[in-house]
């Protein structure tokens, strides 16, 4: 499972860190997913995200009620890889500081 950032008796809290504008949009839904699967598992109805953009010296707030629907949906995504479905690979540029390069599988077919 995993440990939100925040609990409260009202709503989970998530943040994340990005060091440019290009990787917040890469951030944002993760954190937002993130933050609905806590809510789901803590049963929590609301949620804040907070993502800081260093570069800017930025950060940016969401607050809003859980995404159910969305937890139950990434949920599914996990039970479908688990069950042998490949999944979804990440964005070419993602794999290049990647640490599990070398051993990954989805690596080892897209690109040798």
């Amino acid at each position: 499972m995993g440990v939100p950032d925040g609990i409260t008796e009202d709503f989970v809290y998530e943040f994340k860190t990005t060091s440019s504008r290009f990787l917040y949009n890469y951030i944002k839904p993760v954190a937002l997913a993130q933050a609905d699967l806590y809510g789901y598992f803590f049963r929590r109805q609301r949620k804040r995200v907070q993502i800081h953009i260093v570069e800017e010296k930025l950060t940016e707030t969401f607050e809003s009620n859980i995404d159910v629907d969305n937890a139950l949906h990434v949920l599914d995504s996990f039970r479908k890889v688990d069950e042998g479905q490949e999944p979804k690979p990440p964005k070419e540029w993602k794999c290049r500081s990647c640490e599990f390069r070398d051993t990954c599988p989805l690596y080892m077919q897209r690109f040798k």
